[in-house]
């Protein structure tokens, strides 16, 4: 019987990449916001072509279960 392959589908709010979305992403984006990481974040969660306040709410929502 041949193995089957999962894909993972990324999700923007993971900003670690670690399939999780959690406190650690919080600070992440914070952090992002407010200039203080030099990681090279794709942190603009929703697209809209800003890193802000809404990119920060959104991915809050996501760890606490909002949509």
């Amino acid at each position: 019987m041949a193995e089957r392959q999962v894909t993972v589908v990324p999700v923007p709010e993971d900003l670690d990449g670690n399939g999780v979305v959690n406190a650690v992403d919080i600070q992440l984006i914070i952090n992002t916001v407010l200039g203080l990481t030099g990681l090279g974040l794709d942190a603009d969660v929703n697209g809209d072509g800003f890193v802000n306040a809404v990119d920060i709410q959104i991915v809050i929502n996501t760890v606490l279960g909002i949509v």
